[in-house]
């Protein structure tokens, strides 16, 4: 009888250890400059960004990113965004995406709502607060596929003859189309030939737009690795004027870590991404002690059509067969214990400080977007 009371003690410990962990996991908010919806905490090599009709700008350590802005990564480059909702996103070298809708208000989750689409290349997205009270309102889209998230981290790569060096060296290219990938949570792909729901450990496979989205074994799944040193927040930014003479802070250096360009197919269900790196070096260096960047900029304006998004009060709305996915969404487990307390959210000014510890990461987290020549 003592025995299994010791294991009881030993059981309910070792539970509430685990919830404690998960909640403590769970993505601090960030407060941002008025009309940011994110900021760059990470460039290995070159990152730009662009709006309908305007020139690519490009962007360091501390820069801040908005709706609407169409971010690219130049070659041999990877980049991490954490959005305010404390969520995350990083994009491989050779990569285009845009943050077509992003709406997150602390206070008002009925104003919840964020479509990110990706037209090439690939990205890693680690859901922050919205993906965990408003599952629904946040989806990602590709030329092929809608993808709705619950409480996720997973993987996105869209192929048009141009993943050549996601794989490692003397492997075969991976086909053309959208490739996912799930380490936690889960996922519904969908597109107007079917639906399928992917768990954490699975993989996915949207050939093209008429071609059902299909489940495939981890000998066939494409794994969206990114370096690990890439989800390092960077130290405080340096303070100036009157603060500078009450406060010290310690120098800003880039993140300038030599990136890793493979992706495996091994592929396990880690959430760790440890690839290994490559002989390739980033095409240019971060500078972050300005706004401005040597950094390369990214200038391919071309992209694949993405069918038009009309708005996302729901993400029945924002996607054409919304009915189908808000159903298998519903159906989703949930991943985990979600955080039962919002953390306080630090307050940025235009340029936010860091002040957590190197190699901390955050929670991130739909798509639809105009065509640009």
């Amino acid at each position: 009888m003592q025995r299994m009371q010791w294991f009881l003690v030993l059981l309910a410990t070792l539970m509430f250890s685990t919830l404690a962990t998960a909640q403590s996991d769970a993505a601090a908010p960030l407060v941002l400059p008025p009309g940011a919806v994110g900021v760059v905490t990470n460039v290995q090599g070159g990152l730009s960004a662009s709006k309908a009709g305007g020139s690519p700008r490009a962007l360091a350590v501390y820069a801040n990113v908005s709706e609407g802005d169409v971010l690219s990564t130049a070659a041999g480059s990877y980049a991490r965004v954490k959005l305010s909702d404390g969520g995350e996103l990083i994009l491989r070298p050779n990569s285009r995406a845009e943050i077509t809708r992003y709406s997150y208000k602390a206070a008002t989750p009925a104003s919840d709502g964020a479509v990110i689409t990706l037209f090439k290349g690939g990205l890693r997205s680690l859901t922050g607060l919205m993906g965990h009270r408003n599952p629904e309102q946040i989806a990602f889209k590709t030329p092929t596929a809608t993808i709705g998230i619950r409480g996720t981290e997973f993987g996105l790569l869209e192929c048009k003859g141009n993943c050549a060096d996601v794989m490692p060296k003397g492997t075969p290219a991976p086909p053309n189309g959208t490739h996912v990938d799930v380490s936690q949570g889960s996922v519904a792909v969908s597109n107007a030939s079917g639906l399928v729901l992917v768990n954490a450990g699975q993989f996915a496979y949207v050939k093209s737009a008429t071609s059902r989205p299909q489940q495939v074994p981890p000998s066939r799944g494409v794994r969206v690795t990114v370096p690990s040193t890439i989800r390092q927040d960077p130290p405080p930014k340096p303070q100036t004027g009157a603060a500078a003479n009450t406060k010290s802070s310690a120098p800003v250096t880039a993140q300038q870590s030599p990136p890793a360009t493979t992706a495996s197919t091994a592929l396990s269900s880690s959430t760790s991404d440890q690839s290994p790196p490559a002989a390739a070096a980033a095409t240019g260096t971060s500078s972050t002690n300005s706004a401005s960047s040597t950094s390369p900029v990214a200038t391919d304006q071309s992209q694949p059509a993405v069918p038009a998004a009309a708005g996302t009060s729901s993400l029945s709305s924002a996607l054409g067969n919304a009915a189908s996915l808000a159903d298998a969404i519903a159906q989703l487990p949930a991943s985990g214990a979600g955080p039962t307390q919002q953390a306080a959210a630090p307050v940025f000014s235009s340029a936010p400080s860091f002040g957590g510890a190197p190699g901390s990461s955050f929670s991130g987290g739909g798509g639809g977007a105009v065509s640009r020549n």
